[in-house]
């Protein structure tokens, strides 16, 4: 637009000057916008498609010292008689950008003559002016070098912010991936709470179960030792109206309620057996589903320890956010001061500014969603907490109730004993119990015995037949829980995985 090999005479006749007329030009324009000059065609004159309106800078010596120009707007009416009005439009981009020197309008024909010129004008910058109130006006100026420096702050902005964006994207991933671990965490709680649920509801089960059959079959025992009873008491008070009548058969009669005290005394032996049986039968059972209440116990041990370090990482994942945090709003208060400080025409600086106070902003807001959604992970792993001391506290009670019942003492039956004794029979009720209390404290002596013996056998370890001299009962018992022992065959599976232990295990139940 601007090359144009134009050539003409500086020195044209004053006279035509005078027959292209400039008018309503200001003495200021504003820098960087388009700017439009209007003027007057004289009746004389006939314009050319080929003439053009120049910007000069006062002082110009020959036409080729323009400093833009813009071709006129064609004109076909050959006969007009009246003067005729046209603008030129001029392009913010290419005209001066200094505020000192002044400059005219030229209009210039095909042949180079020059037949008019404006009065002089100059470029301003339009100052935006901030009135505080009606005494006080504050003008703000930026120099060159204010300018540059904001521009470096504004890069090095720009490069800490994307830094920061990066920073801001793997901490996402990070927290991503960890809330996807609490959710399977979470997943394993669950379904280790209904399988507890599901092993204490069997558990129950299987007790009441075993303790009405144990109550049936104690009760038939009893009523079979009553009929005994009676038949024996039947045949004694028999044998004792005949004694008179019968003298020759008193040595025979003898020795039948001897036989007859004998048998009652083997079968009160066979039922406290029976009753022993059963009850050590009970108590492996109640170990056996200790046993499985541990092994749940160490899981959520090593799951609460999991979750304690995540805990932790969740922690130093908000502790680098709140630097993060502390470091935008630290941006933020320098980009606010260089807005403020800084009135520079540069639209497209003040739009990139405005847009880095935005992502600033966002940022920001994603920060406090994260620390929100941290918050809500750390009451979930507290919750999961808890509820591991409560299967802690669960299985304490179990382990107790398992101690109750070594310490509890064999029942005495022993009103189930005929009172048989003397070999004539019993003439009364006292004289006939007498002479079985040594038994009975002979079978509480055995049965301390037999608990004196398994306190002894407490000092070795079951499963890894490991003598432990020196230590209490309690420390016995925490050493042979740490043992991974299948409830039902008691291999010892230390060296399994959990996985491959909880299959074995189930395999039995299968």
């Amino acid at each position: 637009m601007e090359s144009s090999t134009m050539e003409g005479d500086t020195d044209s006749p004053p006279r035509t000057f005078s027959q292209v007329a400039f008018h309503a030009i200001p003495h200021s324009y504003p820098l960087s916008t388009s700017i439009t000059c209007a003027y007057t065609l004289s009746n004389v004159f006939q314009p050319n498609p080929r003439d053009w309106v120049g910007i000069f800078k006062v002082g110009w010596i020959t036409i080729k010292d323009y400093h833009t120009f813009v071709w006129v707007e064609p004109y076909l009416d050959v006969g007009r008689q009246q003067p005729v009005t046209k603008q030129a439009v001029f392009k913010e981009y290419y005209l001066p950008k200094d505020e000192i020197d002044f400059y005219q309008f030229c209009y210039v024909d095909s042949t180079g003559q020059v037949r008019g010129a404006s009065t002089p004008f100059c470029f301003r910058q339009s100052v935006e002016q901030s009135v505080s109130n009606q005494d006080d006006d504050l003008l703000i100026i930026t120099t060159q070098e204010q300018l540059e420096e904001s521009k470096h702050e504004k890069t090095e902005l720009q490069r800490e912010l994307s830094q920061i964006t990066e920073e801001n994207n793997i901490l996402k991933r990070a927290l991503e991936k960890t809330q996807q671990e609490v959710t399977s965490l979470k997943e394993q709680n669950e379904q280790k709470e209904k399988e507890k649920t599901e092993l204490v509801k069997e558990l129950a089960q299987h007790q009441i179960k075993a303790q009405h059959e144990n109550v049936k079959q104690q009760l038939k025992e009893m009523d079979h030792l009553k009929e005994t009873l009676t038949q024996l008491t039947n045949q004694i008070e028999m044998q004792e109206s005949n004694v008179v009548e019968q003298g020759d058969g008193a040595l025979i009669q003898d020795e039948k309620s001897d036989q007859a005290v004998m048998e009652v005394q083997q079968l009160k032996e066979e039922h406290d057996d029976l009753r022993i049986g059963e009850g050590n039968s009970e108590l492996l059972k109640m170990k056996d589903s200790v046993q499985l209440l541990s092994v749940d116990l160490q899981n959520s041990e090593k799951e609460r320890e999991r979750l304690s370090a995540d805990l932790q990482r969740l922690q130093i994942l908000a502790q680098n956010m709140d630097d993060i945090k502390n470091e935008n709003q630290e941006l933020l208060k320098r980009l606010s001061q260089l807005e403020a400080l800084q009135n520079c025409p540069d639209e497209d600086l003040r739009i990139k500014l405005k847009e880095a106070l935005e992502v600033i902003e966002e940022k920001d807001s994603i920060i406090k969603e994260k620390e929100h959604l941290i918050v809500l992970v750390s009451q979930e792993k507290e919750e999961l907490a808890r509820k591991n001391e409560t299967l802690t506290s669960e299985i304490e009670g179990l382990h107790n109730v398992i101690t109750d019942l070594h310490d509890a003492p064999p029942a005495d039956s022993s009103c189930m004993k005929p009172d048989a004794t003397s070999p004539a029979g019993a003439t009364s009720p006292t004289q006939g119990q007498e002479p079985e209390m040594p038994e009975e404290a002979e079978i509480l002596h055995d049965n301390t015995g037999v608990f004196a013996e398994q306190e002894e056998e407490l000092l070795v370890c079951r499963h890894c037949q490991e003598r432990f001299p020196l230590i209490t009962k309690q420390e016995l018992m925490e050493h042979e829980q740490s043992h991974r022992i299948c409830p039902f065959c008691t291999l010892v599976c230390d060296n399994m995985e959990q996985s491959v232990f909880e299959d074995h295990v189930y395999g039995h139940e299968m």
